[in-house]
């Protein structure tokens, strides 16, 4: 049986004008690692993506969206790119409401583009999120991060 090790690392803690002045701030925003792999990014404002790939050198294929303000989207867009263009897919968790608004500020013809390498999935903010590992070898970690059932709470690590 294996012990999981879960962390969170704080990527920023700036804003999106903090960041607008700064290159080396991102906006707020947190990754859960399990077992020091990336598993879970919460949030995806400015300066994210470029946090993830120099201190994590990669972006977690899991991505949650609490709210529709730019300090938790504005590089979502890029995110989905840089992650399309190493043929890795991304999965984005919100309320309907911030996914509409997330998807409303892609460029349409981007999200054709991006449409086979990203998975738009609606859940509530209110229900937790079950991050577990399937599948733990010495090349890869297979994670999923996904809604758990209503009133449901899971902690297996």
């Amino acid at each position: 049986s294996h012990s999981a090790s879960l962390t969170f690392k704080a990527l920023g803690t700036g804003t999106v004008v903090g960041h607008a002045l700064s290159t080396t701030k991102a906006a707020a925003s947190v990754v859960v690692l399990l077992d020091g792999h990336p598993a879970l990014l919460i949030g995806a404002g400015p300066g994210v993506l470029r946090e993830c790939v120099r201190t994590l050198g990669r972006v977690p294929s899991k991505i949650v969206l609490p709210s529709p303000q730019m300090h938790y989207t504005a590089d979502l867009q890029s995110i989905v790119q840089y992650e399309a263009s190493y043929q890795r897919r991304v999965t984005i968790m919100a309320p309907d409401a911030v996914l509409e608004a997330a998807m409303g500020s892609i460029d349409d013809d981007i999200i054709e583009l991006i449409s086979p390498f990203a998975t738009f999935s609606s859940m509530s903010l209110e229900d937790p999120i079950a991050v577990t590992t399937s599948r733990i070898s010495n090349q890869s970690l297979h994670v999923v991060a996904e809604p758990c059932a209503s009133g449901v709470k899971r902690h297996n690590l």
